[in-house]
């Protein structure tokens, strides 16, 4: 049986037709996708923060320079921290200062603010127990807490360093 060819461009025309339709009602959504992804983002934020949004393990790390004039000494630390969700934290990892390599333990507190900053009090200790340092730092959470951006703003050892706290998943 052999069809018409006026059947077969009624076919074309509806299956065009029916593509156009599609496309008008698929691209409102598109195009407004990203405006509810933020709305959201606005509503978890207005949520605002609390120190129970630090929680778990955290990759902590820290670049920047030690000194007050030049010469300035390159410093650099990573280490693992555990957020208790409470305001203390803890870890450990190494710390580089003009090339020394150092493993070191961190204790501390936080306090996080409504508006999602967040202030750090940590002390650096050697593996013996040793003080090595004690810093203030002031950052701001983002992507729901999942990242911290800080700077040092006190400290025993005079410097320019930045912090960056990045949630990460430890294996047990």
């Amino acid at each position: 049986m052999r069809i018409p060819k006026t059947f077969n461009m009624l076919i074309i025309m509806l299956l065009s037709l029916a593509v156009v339709v599609l496309a008008a009602l698929t691209i409102p959504v598109v195009l407004n996708l990203p405006r509810a992804m933020a709305q959201d983002e606005d509503a978890k934020t207005a949520q605002g923060c609390t120190d129970a949004t630090l929680r778990g393990a955290y990759a902590y790390e820290i670049i920047g320079q030690d000194g007050t004039t030049a010469p300035f000494l390159p410093f650099a630390a990573v280490r693992i921290v555990q957020f208790d969700g409470k305001g203390n934290l803890q870890g450990s990892g190494f710390r580089v200062l003009a090339g020394n390599t150092a493993q070191t333990k961190v204790t501390g507190t936080y306090k996080v603010e409504h508006d999602c900053t967040v202030n750090f009090d940590i002390g650096v200790f050697k593996l013996d127990g040793t003080k090595v340092d004690q810093d203030t730092l002031f950052g701001v959470i983002v992507e729901q807490g999942e990242k911290v951006r800080a700077l040092i703003t006190k400290t025993d050892i005079p410097g320019t360093n930045s912090a960056l706290f990045e949630r990460v998943k430890i294996r047990k």
